[in-house]
């Protein structure tokens, strides 16, 4: 596969560690005596049946090889470098020989270089050489890198693992005048990726827009984050040649990912001069995203139309003028804002209290509909009450620890975030009643989380030591608060670890729900099976209850949705018993599984259920999770998808439908566009989740 396509393999290393931190070589000792002898011994075996086993196999046992740093075998991992038909098994092969962190293996695989026959199979000669530091062959990688072979990305990649003066000055020699696009593009990103300001410098001589955004990419989140975008809005000036039905991608995921508020200036100020071929993307990023100025009449017109989503639009804006209007505005925002606090529809009025408080207007409106709904049989209505009066500081507190017990968890969580704001002293004991009866899981890690907080301190899951730490200080002063949200923050685990996890990312719920892509792409076998000990079973297992299934295995992978089903059990068999899960299967439409109880039985029946549907059509990401949020059932989402379609219209679609029940969104990548993956880690960084590739190529 790799022959072919080596060039989009690099892009996608990068994304599996963001910050291309790939480890260094572990430096261990060449193995000696009886450990050498049982590394040939088990190198006898391996050699005994690679040439009858499948890729999946034969890279399986060269991983396994990483970590017998023995002569034999460094000669055996050289032998696949030069000689296995797969371009991918010669990448892990050179990996693992690196890993043995033996120089002498350098001058090897540049010998492997020079007799190799493909861009694809010199490339993976080369990539993982910058591991060996000041070892590494700088000079002939800098060659590499210039010239215009198919490896020049890879070994633009060697050099930048590096880390020295006179590396990094070859990687901006790259992106200078180096031969291939892809390398220098690499080169960019690197820099950027490192906070070297020579990295903004060489984004001038990006081809295009999109080129530009590509590598912009790699500076969010850095010092460099707003200096990239503002070469990036150089580009947005002019029109950019796209095809038919296409968009600008990589510039509209980039806006999504802005952090620094001096991006968003940025966008805000240059937005009037950029070409309106990117008005779509602008807009809704205004709409969704931006922390910049805020002007009050662009969202005036929305307020005043009757079609509820335009509605939305302006209320969504406003929610993040970065301060209190004043003036005609404030005075036009009370005009607009109070029938909109009496609309028919929940979502506007939940929106409009929200923006009401953004904008400082409607005081006594906002405060009356609060109190309104914080009696309401709704638990939407009670959670956007709860929501609205923390952040207008109203005295909520004793109706927020009432609400503790309300058979809604978004309630309950909002009745948390409350407490958060209004930071009374004397919900410490309540928060801790509460801890111990969630016991686990998403919301007691809330708790958690306002306990320390609140106090300052911070005992993680050891109850016993916060009720301890209470008796002895019943008059503690309760701490300045220093968090904007109880979502998504990790608890200490010193009692209890949690066994339970999805593609490596570990489940903090117990009350959850499975989104798994099933559109034709999940037919495809993937490129790399996951790194867990008992997957081997779980696949033969698969291939048990579905023998039709080995007709799709290609070189010995199965494909993504069936791999998805063994992960899908491996995270079941690892959860609580306690935990209540359900599983949303989604192509062009979804198919939902009632939610159960994680019993033996009920597990089993859902893989099976799972594995007797048919993987076909088209994605729908966005219907697929609104029906979720929705229901309002789950408080955390694990989705694994390609992220195709997706676009700041439908981030912004799932955000503003998430305002209230604020669901956790993890998310597992498996794309195919480098942008798609930009888009699924806006998705999951604003609904405070995570987001880990399903087949990570570092």
């Amino acid at each position: 596969m790799l022959n072919t396509n080596f060039l989009r393999l690099i892009p996608l290393a990068l994304i599996a560690c963001l910050l291309f931190t790939v480890p260094s070589p572990a430096g261990a000792d060449k193995l000696e005596g009886d450990e050498a002898k049982a590394a040939k011994e088990r190198l006898k075996e391996i050699k005994k049946d690679w040439k009858k086993a499948d890729t999946a196999t034969r890279m399986s046992r060269v991983r396994e090889l990483a970590r017998l740093p023995e002569r034999t075998v460094g000669s055996f991992l050289i032998d696949v470098v030069d000689d296995d038909a797969s371009d991918d098994v010669a990448l892990v092969a050179a990996w693992a020989l690196v890993y043995h962190n033996d120089p002498e293996d350098a001058r090897e695989l540049t010998k492997s270089f020079n007799k190799a026959k493909t861009p694809g199979r010199r490339a993976a000669c080369v990539r993982w050489l910058g591991q060996y530091g000041a070892e590494a062959p700088l000079k002939e990688l800098r060659k590499i890198a210039l010239d215009g072979d198919g490896s020049a990305e890879a070994a633009t990649h060697a050099i930048a693992d590096i880390r020295s003066d006179d590396a990094w000055n070859a990687i901006e020699a790259v992106a200078q005048s180096g031969k291939l696009p892809e390398a220098r593009r690499a080169a960019m990103a690197r820099l950027l990726a490192a906070g070297d300001k020579r990295g903004v410098e060489t984004m001038a001589n990006s081809a295009n827009l999109e080129d530009a955004a590509w590598a912009a990419h790699y500076a969010i989140g850095t010092q460099l984050e707003t200096e990239a975008v503002n070469q990036v809005l150089e580009f947005a000036k002019r029109p950019l040649k796209l095809a038919a039905g296409k968009r600008p991608h990589f510039f509209g995921s980039l806006l999504a990912r802005l952090t620094a508020l001096e991006s968003h200036q940025a966008v805000v100020k240059a937005a009037g001069g950029l070409s309106n071929q990117f008005d779509a993307e602008i807009g809704w990023w205004l709409i969704s995203v931006n922390r910049g100025p805020a002007e009050y009449k662009a969202a005036s017109r929305w307020l005043q139309d009757e079609d509820v989503a335009d509605i939305l639009n302006g209320l969504r804006y406003l929610q993040r003028l970065p301060e209190p209007l004043s003036g005609d505005e404030l005075k036009l925002a009370n005009e607009h804002l109070a029938p909109l606090l009496a609309h028919s529809d929940d979502e506007v009025v939940a929106h409009a209290m929200l923006t009401s408080l953004a904008a400082g207007a409607c005081k006594d409106s906002m405060e009356a509909k609060a109190v309104e709904w914080l009696k309401d049989d709704k638990p939407f209505r009670r959670a956007a009450a709860l929501l609205a009066a923390g952040r207008a500081g109203m005295n909520a507190s004793d109706r927020a620890l009432e609400l503790l017990k309300d058979d809604c968890w978004y309630v309950q969580s909002a009745a948390l975030d409350c407490l958060l704001r209004l930071r009374p002293a004397n919900c410490a004991w309540e928060v801790l009643g509460y801890a111990e009866k969630q016991a686990e899981g998403r919301m007691f890690s809330e708790a958690i989380a306002l306990l320390c907080d609140l106090t300052g301190q911070d005992f993680g899951d050891q109850l016993e030591k916060w009720s301890d730490w209470l008796k002895a200080n019943d008059k503690f002063s309760v701490q300045p608060r220093k968090l904007e949200t109880l979502r998504g923050v990790p608890h200490q685990r010193l009692k209890q670890k949690t066994a339970a996890k999805f593609y490596g990312l570990e489940i903090n719920s117990i009350n959850l729900q499975f989104a798994i892509d099933r559109s034709v792409s999940m037919v495809n076998a993937v490129s790399r099976e996951p790194d867990r000990p008992d997957f081997p079973s779980r696949k033969a297992d698969i291939l048990k209850r579905r023998p039709e299934v080995g007709r799709m295995v290609r070189d010995g992978f199965l494909p993504r949705f069936h791999v998805a089903a063994a992960e899908v059990a491996a995270a079941l068999d690892g959860l609580s018993q306690n935990a209540k899960f359900g599983i949303t299967l989604f192509n062009h439409e979804h198919l939902d599984h009632e939610r159960v109880g994680n019993d033996i039985k009920n597990r089993k029946d859902v893989v099976n259920w799972m594995l007797s549907t048919d993987v076909q059509g088209g994605t729908d990401i966005k219907a697929a999770l609104l029906s979720i949020i929705e229901k309002g059932e789950a408080d955390t989402i694990l989705l694994l998808s390609d992220g195709e379609p997706m676009s700041l219209s439908i981030l912004e679609m799932i955000s503003r439908a998430n305002a209230i029940r604020r669901v956790n969104i993890v998310v597992v990548s498996i794309h195919k566009d480098l942008f798609n993956r930009h888009y699924l880690n806006a998705l999951a960084t604003r609904d405070h989740g995570q987001i880990v590739d399903a087949e990570p190529r570092d």
